[in-house]
């Protein structure tokens, strides 16, 4: 117990009455903590209560500190004294600083994050007393991350994609932390520049600029009888469909879905695809009319075949705001959710480079770098490079996430869209349009701005965009008051600009980097724009080298702008995980103090 003094006097009248008992901590002049024997507790209590002394019962059970173990105590002090591996290390090295201890005390100073360093599920449980009476705790008692997020976030349980090098997630890990260009000159077999009448019609321009792209391998290769198509059908289907098909059964698959799914049921999930060009028509228009070509090339039908597919009754959307499209999809697929228009969803994007007609028109408007890969931030920045890429994401309620007991990638906890307003032109980004974006999300996922340690930012790589983006990043997150540095990066650098698969494919990377705690190097990132003022005094930073991701909670703004100024933003946070259904134990009558499940 914990007995409160008026003098010093009273302890000695205290041990001297109850000799069985004993002072095993000194907190201060006027408290003291008070061992006994169970059965001598009440009868101590109403003694000193009659000396006008408070006391309180604490919930621990030992002989703490006995006096008659002093001469043990002493021995295993003399025998640490002479074992290096056995006394504290010098105050440098201690894994938590020594002030921290002296802040918040030995019951709460340990952090959480070397744990999760060396992938250890933890929770910390903070339990003052528990009772005779107390039930069996449910799991939800020990969820403690879900108060971290809204009710209405969302969990990233599954994810797929195929982008220019990079066909699974750790694939992409691989590329984006060596820094890794996957830039190269226009592949023939795709785009047949000498061909084209149009490019023919200005040939001095076409031939005489290099041309380059990303782009993704195997794209006619497609398992059709898998999906139950016919080969005939299958010859006149855009790959968009193909890959996106193939992409979908990985990512359903990744997320548990397949388990147990029946296509008849008409499970009411939803599919929403960003995409906007239809080249293939380039190929189709070659050969005989067929109704297969028009099922083949019809937007609506990217996401109707994979809605089809699976048998979902979900909504099953096509959305294009150019290269905002895969995040917008991503936005309405957790609106959707939200709504109770679908249980959970499937949303991304898709963009594959199968025709010369978008390229010269997009070389021709000045949009294309003219040296090769986007080169975000940087002084050499002269427009964005032309890339493959589909990404996709399954999304469902946090809450049933966990109850499913899901793998969770990462959490949504906001999203949102809107347009550029009255900007210099409908190309031009508009720095306030983006500022107001960054603060609505952080409004609503209930966070400080100085929570958010990394932006993935739209980042073409263009002498216009790049200042712009960095100027409303630097007023919302940035600051000489931030807790914490805030990144950014830009995976075009890495995989070019997927153009309306960009947002989702900038939302893989995040989670890619959730997973290895790690901020990648900027590809590409030599001399800093002069356009752009110096990061370091509002505590922004561009990494040159793979750096360990430090934040109490890692969470990360995801950016993309349409061309026609449709913009999109969300917050991604990391998942902690909580306790379990399995690891919850009877605690009968037992006191508790801080403890932590690993």
């Amino acid at each position: 117990m914990v007995v409160r003094l008026r003098s010093g006097s009273e302890v000695e009248e205290i041990t001297r009455e109850f000799p069985e008992s004993y002072v095993s901590a000194i907190s201060d002049s006027k408290t003291i903590s008070l061992i006994a024997p169970s059965s001598k507790i009440a009868t101590i209590r109403a003694y000193i209560e009659k000396l006008g002394l408070s006391s309180k019962m604490v919930h621990m059970r030992s002989n703490i500190h006995n006096p008659k173990n002093k001469t043990l105590a002493d021995e295993l002090l003399a025998f640490c004294l002479h074992s290096s591996d056995l006394q504290l290390p010098n105050s440098e090295d201690l894994q938590v600083p020594s002030h921290r201890i002296a802040m918040i005390g030995l019951g709460d100073c340990i952090p959480l994050s070397p744990f999760h360093q060396n992938n250890l599920d933890i929770t910390k449980l903070d339990v003052m007393s528990i009772t005779e009476d107390l039930k069996k705790p449910t799991r939800d008692h020990f969820l403690s991350s879900v108060d971290l997020f809204p009710p209405s976030s969302i969990a990233v349980v599954g994810a797929a994609c195929r982008l220019p090098g990079a066909n699974t997630l750790e694939e992409l890990w691989d590329l984006i932390s060596r820094g890794e260009s996957r830039l190269e000159s226009l592949r023939e077999d795709r785009v047949k520049l000498k061909e084209s009448f149009r490019a023919s019609q200005d040939k001095d321009w076409a031939t005489g600029r290099e041309w380059f792209g990303n782009f993704v391998d195997g794209i006619d290769k497609f398992d059709h009888s898998f999906f139950g198509i016919s080969q005939k059908e299958a010859a006149y289907m855009d790959p968009q469909q193909r890959l996106l098909l193939s992409c979908a059964y990985e990512a359903m698959d990744a997320s548990g879905y397949l388990h147990n799914h029946r296509r008849e049921n008409g499970d009411p999930i939803g599919c929403f695809i960003g995409a906007s060009y239809t080249e293939y028509c380039e190929n189709v228009t070659a050969y005989a009319p067929s109704a297969f070509a028009a099922t083949g090339t019809i937007r609506a039908f990217l996401s109707g075949k994979v809605s089809y597919h699976f048998g979902w009754t979900g909504p099953s959307e096509v959305i294009d705001t150019a290269c905002s499209a895969s995040l917008v999809a991503v936005h309405h697929a957790c609106r959707a959710i939200q709504a109770g228009d679908c249980s959970m969803a499937l949303a991304g994007g898709v963009n594959i480079i199968t025709g010369i007609q978008n390229y010269i028109d997009l070389g021709r408007a000045g949009f294309l770098s003219k040296s090769g890969q986007c080169k975000p931030f940087d002084v050499s920045a002269d427009g964005y490079c032309r890339a493959d890429g589909v990404g996709l994401v399954v999304l469902k309620p946090l809450s049933q996430a966990i109850a499913d007991r899901n793998h969770i990638l990462g959490v949504i906890p906001a999203s949102a869209t809107n347009q550029g307003g009255l900007s210099h032109g409908i190309t031009v980004p508009h720095g306030d349009a983006q500022k107001a974006l960054y603060r609505q999300i952080v409004k609503t996922a209930g966070i400080d701005p100085g929570q958010i340690t990394y932006v993935e930012s739209h980042g073409t790589g263009t002498q216009v965009g790049d200042p712009i983006e960095i100027a409303s990043i630097r007023e919302v997150f940035g600051g000489p008051s931030r807790p914490s540095s805030v990144h950014i990066g830009s995976l075009k650098a890495n995989v070019g600009h997927s153009e309306t698969a960009a947002g989702v494919a900038s939302l893989l990377k995040v989670l890619a980097m959730f997973a290895h705690r790690g901020i990648p190097p900027q590809a590409g990132f030599n001399t800093l724009n002069p356009k752009i003022p110096a990061l370091e005094p509002d505590n922004l930073r561009i990494a040159t080298k793979l750096v360990p991701w430090e934040a109490k909670t890692r969470m990360a703004c995801v950016n993309s702008y349409g061309a026609s100024g449709s913009n999109a933003a969300l917050i991604c946070s990391e998942w902690i995980a909580g306790m379990s259904a399995e690891n919850t134990i009877e605690f009968g009558g037992l006191p508790l103090r801080t403890v932590y499940l690993i």
